[in-house]
């Protein structure tokens, strides 16, 4: 998906809907890495626009893993995909023990 529509997607009617819908569904509104309640964001596993307002392309962050997702060695890629999010959480659960 190109930048532009992905932003027109973000700032769309149907996207505000599906977000909220999203946040009172899930059973625990929490980081999927850490478990933390504080500063959220939704994260799309797949940018593909076909799957952009569905649940199970869905995932909640908060806003630092949702930001070192992205980044990597200082430079932005929002094509990291869902195997990324279970390496995080699994490198996470790993520091805990």
């Amino acid at each position: 998906m190109k930048p532009i529509e992905y932003k027109k997607l973000l700032n769309s009617d149907k996207w505000k809907q599906t977000k909220n819908q999203f946040k009172k569904n899930k059973d625990a509104y929490k980081c999927w890495i850490c478990g933390t309640d504080k500063n959220l964001s939704i994260h799309h596993m797949s940018y593909k626009k076909k799957l952009f307002f569905d649940f199970t392309n869905l995932v909640v962050l908060c806003n630092k893993h949702h930001y070192l997702l992205h980044f990597e060695n200082g430079k932005k890629d929002i094509h990291k995909n869902f195997n990324r999010v279970k390496e995080f959480k699994k490198s996470n659960e790993m520091s805990h023990m």
